[in-house]
């Protein structure tokens, strides 16, 4: 960016404000409406927003990890794709809130993480959010890159990390149900019996057994022969 920021946006709290004309971009496939966005005559909703902005000079993503109220002065929805929100100079953009929420925030990103419905624009976003509300705790970078990496996996073969496929082509599950495509006896760890039954009988995937399901089985050791 030619600028800084501070050349574009004013803030006093939590309002920020524009300093020149600009068109905000939200991408509606990230959301679902209704539920992490709520568009009204006066205000759009987000509870995370993932945005492109747009002005004269300059155009750079916006992105914002926390609950926030964008003001509507002239908005287009084109369907069910994007909406379009136009400002004009020393206009109110956003609005975001002041009570501090930190362990609603971590136990609602997890929830929303191990679920599969996070928001995020790339799995470098996905890392720097997890990092901004757990960098402060006892979870240090190891143990976070190992969670990602159980929710981000290979698109063609989901029983395999993202990281593990070739080409690099990560989508985000919902940890609960990828289970059940991880393994039959490490599936049978989780509550849901019948759904890794059929699993295991229909699979088509011959996969290598889990660590998990070496312990559960007792073939994590080899026995020495005797001679």
């Amino acid at each position: 960016m030619p600028n800084k920021i501070s050349h574009y946006f004013s803030q006093q709290g939590n309002i920020l404000a524009c300093l020149k004309d600009c068109k905000i971009t939200i991408d509606l496939s990230y959301y679902k409406i209704g539920d992490n966005i709520i568009i009204t005559d006066q205000d759009v909703w987000c509870k995370s927003l993932v945005s492109q902005i747009e002005f004269e000079d300059v155009i750079f993503n916006l992105i914002l990890d926390y609950p926030i109220k964008l003001n509507i002065i002239h908005i287009i929805q084109h369907g069910k794709e994007s909406i379009e929100l136009d400002y004009k100079k020393d206009s109110i953009v956003l609005e975001a809130p002041l009570e501090a929420v930190e362990i609603k925030q971590q136990v609602a990103y997890i929830e929303r993480l191990i679920g599969g419905r996070e928001i995020s624009k790339s799995p470098e976003h996905l890392f720097r959010k997890l990092y901004a509300i757990y960098g402060t705790s006892n979870m240090d970078a190891i143990h976070m890159e190992v969670l990602l990496s159980q929710c981000l996996r290979d698109r063609s073969n989901p029983s395999l990390p993202a990281r593990l496929g070739h080409p690099w082509d990560p989508i985000m599950v919902n940890i609960k149900k990828n289970i059940f495509s991880s393994g039959f006896l490490q599936g049978l760890g989780f509550e849901n019996v019948n759904e890794v039954i059929k699993t295991g009988l229909i699979s088509e995937t011959d996969l290598e057994p889990s660590i998990i399901e070496k312990i559960m089985s007792g073939t994590l050791v080899k026995k020495k022969e005797d001679h």
